[in-house]
């Protein structure tokens, strides 16, 4: 049986049209150009002295456009930024939070069958599956104190708890070793 998890601390942000990828790639640590639509890519959004501000999963949508799943309580702040970064880049950034649900499917090794607008591996090590799905479309178990359990034991580190936004560099949440930044 599949297990999964609804992480309710969780928004979506959507991030769509015909400059989606390249305004997302020029901000954001990691390679978002490349991004296939069966992905997550880890990022983050720095300050300009290169701390971070947001921490987010991002998943190529199928139109083109991106969603970010990232912390609820920074996503007013997240889509504001972004919105003051898009100057005259062809982008809409919304919050779809209303809509969409993030899921945890930690226990998968292979993508489960459900019915979801994008779900991938995440990319951060051994936490199975994360999905992006309608809300109330997938079936939730609780299990949510399993989950931080496995993700601490993983050593990912979670924005707000185990580092400070704004006051710590990417490398110092373990963000290179967790596929958050690319160097090339």
């Amino acid at each position: 049986m599949t297990t999964a998890i609804l992480l309710d601390d969780r928004a979506i942000i959507e991030v769509a049209g015909e400059d989606a990828g390249k305004f997302l790639h020029n901000l954001v640590t990691n390679d978002v150009a490349s991004l296939k639509p069966d992905e997550a890519r880890y990022a983050a959004l720095l300050t300009p002295q290169g701390k971070i501000l947001f921490d987010f999963l991002v998943f190529a949508a199928g139109d083109g456009g991106y969603l970010l799943d990232c912390p609820l309580a920074l996503s007013a702040d997240l889509e504001k930024r972004l919105n003051i970064y898009k100057l005259r880049s062809k982008v809409t950034v919304k919050n779809r939070s209303g809509q969409f649900d993030a899921i945890a499917f930690p226990d998968e090794t292979e993508a489960p069958k459900v019915e979801a607008i994008a779900i991938a591996a995440d990319p951060r090590g051994p936490l199975g599956f994360r999905a992006i799905a309608a809300k109330g479309k997938i079936p939730t178990q609780d299990g949510r104190s399993a989950y931080e359990a496995r993700r601490i034991h993983a050593g990912v580190p979670l924005g707000g708890v185990d580092f400070d936004y704004g006051g710590t560099f990417p490398h110092e949440a373990n963000m290179d070793l967790l596929s958050g930044i690319d160097f090339k």
